[in-house]
């Protein structure tokens, strides 16, 4: 991300106990539309520390992520903050943090989302077919072949034995990888294995689950289900992870769910596995999504803006040192970045908000403006330890699952699946990846690799 401005911020020594207690996290924000100027107010959220880890650095008053009504966490409305939720003002921005990715193209982008959908191979650099002189070199994120009379200085070989991600240039969602490439195919790129894991700010257990795609196991499961993708400047790709596996406080947006369209008996939101709490079975149809995702640069206004004066508006007590230090650690909020704006005046504060995360997001039910790709083989729903999700009977004790704490799922070591858990913990600390259920493998090469016959066996309990 871009330095901010020096002059755009506040000092965090501003930001006082006192302050903190009393005053929200509301500031007026102005963008700029077809010439003309809007005003919104930007919600974002508290430092609760600056000592604080950043499962709990974090506060937001005006926002909770809750038990969805679609499934997994879901974000809601919090009541008695400076928002009145139900009668609305003007237009409200919600930033969207997350682990950033910056790229130089489009294309780069759309292989590394391929990466965090596993559909990739594993292979060794010195399996690869190598013309008569040339080698193998680091060119950007790609590792591609070259004359080796085009060597210049400083310019990185790749050894023999480097283990590469062979990814398509155009990897189909639910499919595999590319197993087979003829000598100048141009189909694939090639990448590093642990530059591509860093890069994506992926665990080591997690991109090991990503690997075993290859094989059809854990198939089902990625890590693209919660990221947004948008361009910052020319040749400044940024994808946005919101995860629930980073344990961020400030990653609230992640929590925000697709809104089915139509009835959906047994779907899963945002993604095939995208979601870790037992499926809703009724029938029924959700309301258009709440929110709006847009790609904004927002400013902060001074009290003397004229936006503000005509209102008779002031920024509230406090709102410049919240923001200093929100933007302190967050200075691409500054910079063009990813918002949900609200789309209506009047929120009631139970009410799950709602986004629909655009056209190249892979999903397996519909939505709005969006037709899904239902999945090709079954994968039975993710179920957990009675009181993950809901209070043991009685009520006496809370759920376990809490954001961003304790978020139960696939992901997380600590709360597996109990009917397909995908990692244990040895004794040693260490994570180990457990192999897939036989007959979820079994359906998924079915699917794949099977006749009509066996392509609709893969589809059945």
């Amino acid at each position: 991300p871009l330095s901010p401005s020096p002059t755009r911020y506040w000092s965090l020594s501003s930001l006082t106990s006192r302050s903190r207690r009393r005053e929200m996290p509301v500031i007026y924000v102005s963008e700029e539309v077809q010439g003309k100027r809007r005003l919104l107010q930007l919600v974002f959220p508290r430092l609760s520390s600056r000592s604080a880890p950043e499962h709990s650095r974090w506060e937001w008053p005006e926002l909770r992520a809750g038990s969805s009504t679609i499934q997994g966490f879901g974000l809601y409305p919090r009541a008695g903050g400076e928002v009145n939720w139900e009668k609305l003002e003007r237009p409200l921005a919600l930033p969207y943090l997350g682990k950033e990715t910056e790229v130089e193209s489009a294309s780069q982008a759309r292989v590394l989302r391929s990466v965090l959908s596993g559909c990739f191979d594993l292979c060794r650099r010195d399996e690869l077919f190598t013309p008569k002189g040339h080698v193998w070199v680091q060119d950007g994120i790609y590792v591609t072949s070259q004359p080796r009379r085009d060597l210049v200085d400083g310019q990185q070989v790749v050894g023999d034995d480097e283990c590469l991600l062979q990814v398509g240039v155009d990897s189909l969602y639910d499919k595999r990888g590319v197993s087979h490439v003829d000598e100048g195919d141009e189909e694939v790129c090639y990448l590093r294995a642990e530059e591509a894991r860093e890069l994506l700010h992926l665990p080591p257990h997690v991109f090991s689950l990503l690997c075993a795609h290859a094989e059809d196991g854990h198939a089902d499961r990625n890590i693209s289900t919660h990221i947004v993708q948008f361009m910052r400047k020319a040749q400044a790709h940024l994808i946005v992870n919101a995860h629930p596996m980073f344990r961020n406080s400030a990653f609230m947006m992640g929590n925000a769910n697709e809104p089915f369209r139509g009835p959906h008996p047994r779907c899963q939101p945002r993604g095939a596995g995208a979601r870790s709490s037992p499926l809703r079975t009724q029938e029924r149809w959700i309301r258009p999504p709440s929110l709006q995702l847009e790609e904004r640069t927002l400013l902060p206004l001074s009290d003397d803006d004229p936006l503000l004066l005509r209102l008779g508006l002031r920024q509230p007590d406090g709102a410049r040192a919240m923001y200093g230090a929100f933007a302190h650690e967050f200075p691409e909020v500054a910079d063009k970045s990813a918002f949900f704006l609200t789309r209506r005046e009047s929120y009631r504060p139970a009410e799950e908000l709602t986004v629909v995360y655009g056209g190249s997001y892979n999903r397996t039910y519909s939505t709005w403006g969006h037709q899904g790709n239902p999945p090709i083989y079954k994968v039975p729903p993710d179920l957990f330890a009675d009181g993950t999700w809901a209070s043991h009977a009685g009520g006496a004790c809370a759920p376990w699952a809490s954001w961003p704490v304790r978020t139960p799922g696939w992901f997380n070591v600590e709360r597996q699946p109990t009917n397909r858990p995908a990692f244990q913990r040895r004794e040693d600390g260490s994570v180990e990846l457990l192999p897939d259920l036989p007959l979820v493998v079994k359906a998924r090469r079915q699917a794949l690799d099977g006749g009509t016959h066996e392509q609709r066996l893969a589809k059945l309990d």
